[in-house]
């Protein structure tokens, strides 16, 4: 008699699990993504939370053929690919399947033989018995399971409110073109 192999085993699975690990995982890679995106923007500011500048110089010819040094400085965090990762789509898909095959046989196979003889001379009959039996049962239960998990992320680049600060960094006094006659000193460190 078969047993209901099916539910036993759907029974002792945790969707919970199945489903829920998965998907905790990917949360869990955005808020790490985003706590390496503070960091980033933490190592673009000095100690005292400004922004830490570049300068950019080059000579070039004025107008009256005198060679003039040019120096643009800006923001570091202006001028460097941010890393904004992002989760763009998440799929999961869990397939069970169960195949339960039953099959009950039953061969008679047992053996034995008899004879037996009534009468005598002309007028007897003889009689011949012979009997087998045999009894087979197979059972057969084949389980498939599969887990396929998609993540797709992309680059983001730098958020809209990090490009409003960048803009209104580079739009302050802090982002300076100026023009000398002698080169400017090296920035101090």
């Amino acid at each position: 008699m078969p047993t209901n192999t099916i539910t036993k085993i759907e029974g002792q699975l945790d969707f919970g699990k199945i489903i829920g690990l998965p998907l905790s995982a990917a949360v869990e890679g955005a808020k790490n993504s985003a706590l390496a995106y503070i960091d980033f923007i933490k190592k673009g500011l000095d100690k005292n939370g400004n922004p830490i500048m570049i300068e950019f110089i080059r000579k070039e010819l004025n107008g009256a053929g005198k060679t003039v040094f040019k120096k643009l400085s800006m923001p570091l965090l202006a001028v460097v690919e941010h890393p904004s990762f992002t989760i763009d789509e998440f799929s999961d898909t869990f397939t069970l399947e169960i195949s339960d095959t039953f099959k009950e046989d039953v061969t008679t196979n047992a053996s034995g033989e008899a004879d037996a003889q009534v009468g005598w001379g002309i007028l007897s009959d003889k009689v011949d018995v012979k009997f087998s039996a045999a009894l087979t049962q197979t059972r057969n239960t084949d389980t498939r399971a599969k887990h396929e998990i998609v993540i797709k992320g992309s680059q983001k680049g730098a958020p809209e409110g990090m490009m409003k600060v960048i803009d209104w960094l580079t739009n302050s006094s802090a982002f300076a073109g100026t023009s000398t006659a002698a080169p400017p000193s090296p920035p101090s460190k």
